[in-house]
């Protein structure tokens, strides 16, 4: 891919879910499917994703299959993204931290120091 193609979000969903291996056909029409309302619509709750009452049912039956973990999800994107990289002689691998604050909820456990070490929370890497 160019930096000049722009695609769709349905064919990006297409692209980086259409090789998943959900166990069922279906399953990985219905992931792709959801990747591409999600990536159209990415600030909303799933339902405001996708749309319908039926869409957003169907998105929480296969979200709640055995088979649809994380890994799965994103097996083929972390082929593509070593496959394309392979092809480069140079390659950046931007990640970015940001910091979530929870220092005013005194009640929540498993939290870890942020900031100067005066604030609680927890670091997530995207």
């Amino acid at each position: 891919m160019s930096t000049q193609e722009i695609l769709t979000a349905e064919a990006w969903a297409e692209q980086q879910f259409g090789r998943t291996d959900l166990g069922d056909a279906r399953r990985t029409r219905r992931a792709v499917k959801l990747a591409g309302q999600i990536a159209r619509h990415p600030a909303g709750s799933l339902p405001d994703q996708t749309g319908r009452w039926s869409d957003t049912k169907a998105s929480y039956r296969l979200l709640d299959q055995d088979e649809v973990t994380f890994e799965a999800l994103c097996a083929p994107h972390w082929q593509g993204t070593r496959e394309a990289a392979a092809r480069r002689a140079t390659v950046l691998m931007i990640q970015d931290t940001s910091e979530l604050d929870y220092t005013c909820h005194r009640g929540k456990r498993g939290l870890g120091s942020i900031g100067n070490g005066g604030g609680c929370g927890l670091l997530l890497h995207s």
